[in-house]
């Protein structure tokens, strides 16, 4: 999904909603100091104006006051056509105070060069041991309350504020930095109560109206706080702080031309030149700021009196032009956003302790996708004031949009590596995408914009705190779903409801996958149940056939040895019977006598010797099938009836008689 392309869209609140973006307005925080002038100058010659002044020191004080004479207020430059028409009407003033040295002029000298090298933490300290060497320094509790406020501690520099209010109530820039403070604690109506309670001792503090403008401006009261600028300018009519002031309510008002147009008149008195025949120096015309500063313009009270000098000025003047810019690229002009970074870059390289400058050129580069470089000024602001809750919602942003880093295909050469390697990395960026938002939650859990862009990260990011897709578009829509309460009343260009829509469709799509997933996957764990019951079925039968024919075959094996057993014994009984009657005939042939063949004349006949038959080997006996039992063995046959000898031929005379067979 895109979130970064505002093309179509008619509204910037639109774009920066869309974007999950937050523009910081700026709230002229006093960053910058210019020399208190306790004594109004007379009007120098042309000859003798002083080169423009870009920085000073602000210089210490001694509690001791002395009422001066003069006020600065009633101090008007050469052809003010206000000063002529104040100078009946205008009300007195209170005693205006100055101090002598302090004891700790060195320590707060040190603290404020460490100040403006951006050395905050040294700053600090030296300026703290000032308010402890000299506790009644309204100029040290000044000091260390804009170290506080540029720390991003709001609290302890609204106290050192307040310090300094109530040892010198004259002191226009303590009261002014007491209302900066609470305007970016988002108490704005107190801020201006802080302002008017000063006004009424100081009613034509020019300082003091602005910062009444500017806070009116800051509570939405925009036409207010223009009827104070220009009140103001009456007196003043070529303050270009007060222009500035006019400029944010113009640009709250949407009245953009004349936005412009207080702009331009601002950078006409901080870049131009006086008009031809005023403040020319040797016949060249002088820079209108120079000849301001020249006449008072640097004063710390009353007339000519600024917040800020005039690099600190103009670079608000250019960050105002970004906020335009920003403005007209409401029909997504990527030209307006070129020309809304340039000129907040600008504005940082004028003032680099620019927060909201940097802020904004931070949202910018999101709006580019250029997540690197909007990291980078995100951070840069969150060093200056790490309490800006809109620079650490964008700072998750610009992470969110940063581009992934080149995989090296060395360590993963076939393309599931690296798509697993690509994976690894967005959740990782997605992880500290969602670090940032959740601390702006954190910081502020009023603020709608952390749920929405937290909406919007899983809505377009895998994450490892959901185990599905539909468990984190569930999750999205619960953070659309905390927007919208936090929020209050939608406008209807606020793009809530189109990713609402878009998680909702991508919910249920979710929703069918798994629906339609388990339905299969009941189908077939069915289909699988009902076939694993027919393959119990089939290997019962089986079972059971083949225990059938086992015991068939154990009934066929037993009939079959028992006819093996049979058919033995009956060959066994037959071989016994048979070896019987053999010997039995033997035993019947021996006992027959053997016959005595005739006697010879003169001859004796000897006696034949019978030679016994061998007895032939006994045959192989063949298997022979076993009789069923039923059946009776065979007989064995009847015995032979014995021969009877034939009687012996009686012995001839003088023959010997035959000796009788063997028994």
């Amino acid at each position: 999904m895109k979130t970064l392309h505002p093309t179509g869209w008619n509204r910037l609140a639109t774009l920066t909603a869309a974007l999950g973006l937050t523009l910081t307005a700026c709230s002229a925080p006093v960053a910058e100091k210019v020399p208190e002038k306790t004594e109004p100058k007379p009007e120098p010659k042309p000859a003798d104006l002083p080169p423009a002044a870009t920085e000073a020191v602000t210089p210490a004080t001694e509690p001791t006051p002395v009422v001066e004479d003069k006020k600065p207020d009633e101090v008007k430059p050469a052809g003010d056509p206000s000063a002529t028409a104040a100078k009946d009407d205008k009300p007195a003033l209170a005693p205006d105070v100055r101090y002598t040295t302090s004891p700790a002029e060195s320590m707060i000298a040190d603290g404020v060069k460490f100040l403006d090298d951006s050395n905050l933490v040294e700053a600090q300290q030296r300026l703290m041991n000032a308010t402890k060497q000299d506790p009644k320094s309204a100029t040290a509790w000044y000091d260390l309350a804009l170290c506080q406020f540029r720390m991003g501690s709001d609290d302890d520099a609204l106290a050192s504020a307040k310090q300094a209010v109530a040892i010198n109530s004259t002191f226009s820039k303590a009261v002014v930095l007491v209302g900066v403070v609470l305007e970016r604690k988002g108490q704005a109506t107190q801020a201006l109560t802080i302002v008017e309670e000063a006004l009424r001792t100081r009613p034509t503090d020019v300082m003091l109206l602005g910062a009444k403008g500017r806070a009116q401006v800051a509570s939405g009261d925009f036409t207010q706080g223009l009827d104070t600028c220009m009140a103001a300018l009456r007196l003043d009519h070529s303050n270009p702080e007060l222009m500035r002031y006019m400029a944010e309510a113009y640009l709250g008002l949407g009245r953009t031309g004349l936005a412009k147009l207080a702009l331009e008149r601002a950078m006409t008195v901080y870049v131009g030149d006086m008009p031809k025949g005023e403040g020319e120096v040797g016949g060249k015309p002088q820079r209108q700021y120079d000849v301001r500063m020249a006449q008072g313009g640097g004063s710390w009270r009353g007339v000519k009196a600024e917040a800020l000098v005039r690099e600190a000025g103009l670079a608000q003047v250019h960050y105002l032009y970004g906020r335009l810019a920003m403005k007209d690229a409401m029909d997504g002009s990527l030209e307006d956003w070129l020309t809304a970074r340039d000129k907040f870059r600008k504005a940082t390289e004028m003032r680099p302790d620019y927060a909201e400058a940097w802020n904004n050129l931070g949202l910018t580069l999101v709006v580019a996708r250029n997540g690197d470089d909007a990291e980078v000024a995100l951070n840069r602001a969150l060093e200056l004031q790490p309490q800006m809750l809109e620079a650490r919602i964008n700072l998750g942003s610009a992470i969110r949009v940063k581009r992934l880093p080149k995989i090296d295909e060395s360590k993963f050469p076939d393309k599931a590596s690296q798509n697993a390697e690509k994976s690894r990395l967005e959740i990782e960026r997605a992880m500290k995408a969602r670090e940032a938002f959740e601390a702006a939650q954190k910081q502020d859990p009023r603020r709608p914009e952390p749920n929405f862009n937290l909406g919007i990260l899983y809505l377009e990011n895998k994450m490892p705190d959901q185990t599905s897709d539909e468990a984190r578009f569930q999750k999205s829509l619960d953070y659309f779903a905390a927007y919208k309460e936090t929020k209050g009343a939608i406008e209807a260009a606020d793009p809530i409801e189109k990713y609402i829509t878009d998680a909702k469709l991508f919910l249920t799509q979710e929703q069918t996958k798994r629906v339609n997933a388990e339905k299969n996957a009941k189908e077939k764990e069915e289909e699988s149940k009902k076939k694993a019951e027919e393959d119990a079925k089939k290997k019962a039968e089986a079972e059971a056939k083949a225990e059938e024919d086992a015991k068939k075959k154990a009934e066929a094996d037993d009939k079959a040895h028992q006819d093996e057993d049979a058919k033995k014994k009956a060959d066994d009984d037959k071989a016994r019977l048979d070896e019987e009657a053999r010997k039995k005939a033997e035993e019947e042939k021996a006992k027959e006598p053997v016959p005595t063949p005739p006697p010879t004349d003169g001859a004796t006949t000897p006696p034949v010797e019978k030679t016994p038959e061998p007895t032939p080997p006994p045959a192989e006996k063949p298997p022979e099938p076993t009789p069923p039992p039923a059946e009776k063995p065979p007989e064995p046959p009847p015995p032979e009836k014995p021969v009877e000898p034939a009687p012996a031929p009686p012995p001839a005379d003088g023959d010997t008689p035959p000796p009788p067979p063997p028994g």
